[in-house]
């Protein structure tokens, strides 16, 4: 009967302790970020989760984490409410009416400063900035559908002064014409031209066409330029992307 506490006694040397300890990383082990979990899992709320084959949307996801979104929402983004969540892409300001959720309106939303892809987002990400609108069609959270220099855009916004949230600038828009915030790409900088009157006359705050390629106006100092750009080859110099 002493046989086989013999071969346990045995045996117990060659597999080590390993066998009673958790393995570190894997479904439902302690995180602080991505890199604390195995391939597959993510660490949600300090916890390693398995990344779902299709995720829902506004789930929580991680950058860092390949594949942290799946399917259809499977673009995992950062807005301005310091989170990031999984979405899609979405053109014109219907975009994203299939998206039903409760308590909330999804909206296409401009999220780059240089762009005009929209994505899917739950207003309360945005606090509404950058949602698309159409004028007597869509109604905007936080302010009123705005008429930009970019033919056909058409976003929320908000009037200025007072200050704009932070990577806004406060300028003069198409529709009604007084000053709102929006990205300066809403207001011309940077859009494509070949020479200064192409500038001139679309986008009258960057009417210099900076190398025959982009809009763009003067500057001394870096304060004279946008969030989000700086002043190159000052003094007389002139705006450009801080890429």
């Amino acid at each position: 009967m002493r046989l086989p506490a013999l071969i346990l006694i045995a045996v117990f040397p060659l597999c080590g302790c390993d066998i009673f300890i958790e393995d570190p990383g894997g479904e439902g082990m302690p995180c602080d970020g991505p890199e604390d979990c195995q391939k597959g899992f993510m660490c949600d709320q300090h916890i390693c989760s398995k990344v779902p084959d299709e995720s829902e949307f506004g789930t929580k996801c991680q950058p860092a984490v390949q594949g942290s979104c799946k399917g259809q929402f499977g673009e995992c983004l950062c807005f301005p409410d310091n989170n990031c969540y999984c979405t899609r892409p979405c053109a014109g300001a219907h975009g994203c009416d299939d998206i039903q959720i409760t308590g909330s309106s999804v909206r296409c939303t401009l999220l780059d400063p240089l762009g005009l892809q929209g994505v899917c987002a739950n207003w309360q990400w945005t606090n509404s900035y950058g949602n698309l609108c159409n004028p007597g069609d869509i109604e905007c959270d936080n302010g009123q559908c705005v008429g930009f220099p970019v033919p056909g855009l058409h976003v929320c916004s908000t009037p200025c002064p007072p200050n704009c949230p932070e990577g806004y600038a406060c300028d003069i828009g198409a529709g009604p014409e007084e000053p709102f915030c929006g990205f300066a790409h809403w207001f011309g900088f940077w859009h494509a031209c070949v020479d200064s009157s192409d500038c001139e006359v679309m986008y009258p705050a960057y009417p210099i066409c900076k190398n025959g390629e982009n809009c763009t106006h003067p500057c001394a100092v870096q304060g004279d330029c946008p969030p989000g750009a700086y002043c190159d080859n000052t003094p007389a110099g002139e705006c450009v992307p801080d890429m």
